[in-house]
């Protein structure tokens, strides 16, 4: 999401606007996911939907590119794929000019800073993106690439331009969150350097993944409201469990080596891999 409306914004700020129909459109734009096989499933069928809609040139990007840009490309001459999505403004622009100009040699790159117009007052900012854990069950790490972090002085410089548009809420997002770092500042610290150096009211972190969780992000949980006022001390960690001897293929950097039985009467039995548990500081859990 934090992308789509990142492309979304860059458009809007050079006098764009909004289709409310993929009838009326000069450019539509389809972001995809590949994690499972539902997801692609669907990135055909909305992109099957676009097609038939109208003759707008269709902008094809995400992970589903990443792993197979000709599989969505040799479907209809309308379709061009883009792995930047940086890009994506300027090809756009382009396209809507001439829809018989497909190229994907398209040079320009635009900054894609979104003020809080038009959008919800809780923001998601990307700060991270990639993963090095490559679970081999996962394609995460093939799509996206090695772990790599923003800069901290750009996530707190679009953390202002989000302030001073009226965002009051900020949730950062990543592939692998935890694992942000900046030379030497981890997450933790960039949580700190938001509530110091910007007047975002509430900053939220998303979901981590338990191997990168550190003590300094610990710290920061337990003492959100006290050391970072602005904080809010709850995300959600991912755990599974499957059967110890998968354990080894599945090439996971953390496993939940025991699991203690559901007590009796308990309302579920469905496996931990199923579910997702939030830390709450406030709730006790």
């Amino acid at each position: 999401m934090a992308e789509s409306e990142a492309i979304a914004a860059a458009l809007l700020a050079l006098g764009w606007t909004r289709a409310t129909d993929a009838a009326d459109c000069d450019v539509a734009i389809l972001n995809t996911c590949t994690v499972t096989g539902e997801a692609d499933a669907k990135n055909r069928k909305a992109l099957r939907t676009l097609l038939r809609a109208g003759k707008a040139a269709i902008i094809v990007t995400g992970c589903a590119v990443n792993i197979d840009a000709a599989r969505y490309a040799d479907v209809d001459p309308r379709i061009i794929c883009e792995h930047d999505k940086e890009r994506i403004p300027a090809l756009a622009v382009r396209l809507a000019r001439d829809t018989a100009a497909v190229s994907t040699a398209i040079s320009d790159q635009t900054t894609m800073e979104r003020s809080d117009s038009g959008f919800r007052t809780r923001v998601d900012l990307k700060i991270q993106d990639g993963c090095d854990n490559a679970c081999s069950y996962c394609i995460v790490h093939v799509a996206r690439g090695p772990a790599r972090s923003v800069p901290a002085a750009t996530v707190i410089s679009r953390a202002r331009t989000l302030a001073d548009a009226g965002t009051r809420e900020l949730v950062l997002v990543g592939i692998d969150l935890a694992a942000y770092r900046d030379a030497d500042i981890d997450l933790a610290r960039l949580v700190t350097l938001l509530q110091e150096k910007t007047d975002i009211g509430r900053v939220r972190v998303s979901s981590v993944e338990p191997q990168s969780v550190t003590p300094t992000l610990v710290d920061v949980l337990a003492h959100g409201g006290t050391l970072v006022p602005s904080f809010a001390p709850v995300f959600a960690i991912g755990i599974g469990q499957g059967p110890a001897r998968d354990e080894p293929s599945l090439r996971r950097r953390c496993v939940l080596h025991a699991r203690q039985p559901p007590a009796r009467g308990s309302p579920s039995n469905r496996p931990v891999n199923r579910c997702h548990r939030r830390l709450s500081r406030r709730n006790g859990r």
